[in-house]
């Protein structure tokens, strides 16, 4: 059993409406539970969203769908998304909360699904539970390759951690990803430990789209 959450922040100090915001004439709500929806691997799909607006126009995006296995949650306002940052563990978990109340039993994986990432494909989120079962790892998470040198504070200043990149060569043992921001796909069991990731962590490399900052270019 695979329940997907995709949290809906209505908006940020900047942005208004991003649930609403349209991508080639789609809503980014729409895209989301769309390539979840073809996907064709989740068993749930949780909407949490902070008003019953965001609530209702994802109820029918599904009813346009013929999608009947939606859960919506509407977060009180000690749970609402802050500008500071997302509580994924937090909603992760309480998406595998929401599944057994509905089916009496724990989800297996959970996925987290960022609303922002308006390019990500169905194939993505397929591809990201063949992998947390065919790896046997605790998580997949999808991920952007380092191509530029990055630094640490050292003792003297700032270490440099791939030195290769300066070089024009690549050495494994100095590649770096950065969390590319779109799918977390994450044991229960992990979760329970209350861990995002665990100890066993595989990538998956999505080329970056600047989908998170391209969404201030998109309008309602």
């Amino acid at each position: 059993n695979i329940v997907g959450i995709i949290p809906v922040k209505e908006s940020f100090p900047d942005i208004n409406n991003i649930p609403f915001l349209k991508h080639e004439g789609k809503t980014l709500l729409e895209i989301a539970i769309e390539g979840a929806y073809k996907s064709e691997t989740l068993t749930n799909l949780v909407i949490s969203g902070g008003n019953q607006k965001t609530l209702d126009f994802a109820k029918n995006v599904a009813k346009n769908l013929n999608y009947r296995n939606l859960i919506l949650d509407k977060r009180s306002k000690d749970e609402l998304i802050n500008s500071e940052g997302v509580p994924t563990l937090d909603l992760m978990k309480k998406a595998g909360e929401l599944f057994k109340n509905k089916n009496a039993k724990y989800p297996d994986i959970i996925i987290f699904l960022n609303l922002h990432a308006f390019h990500r494909k169905s194939e993505d989120i397929k591809q990201s539970i063949s992998l947390l079962k065919l790896t046997n790892s605790d998580s997949v998470v999808s991920v952007n390759k380092e191509r530029k040198p990055i630094f640490k504070y050292g003792t003297y200043g700032l270490d440099i951690l791939n030195e290769g990149r300066l070089s024009d060569i690549s050495l494994q043992r100095e590649i770096l990803f950065s969390y590319e921001g779109s799918i977390i796909a994450t044991w229960w069991d992990i979760l329970q430990e209350n861990k995002i990731f665990g100890e066993k962590i595989t990538p998956l490399e999505i080329f970056p789209k600047n989908d998170i900052l391209s969404i201030k270019n998109l309008k309602a």
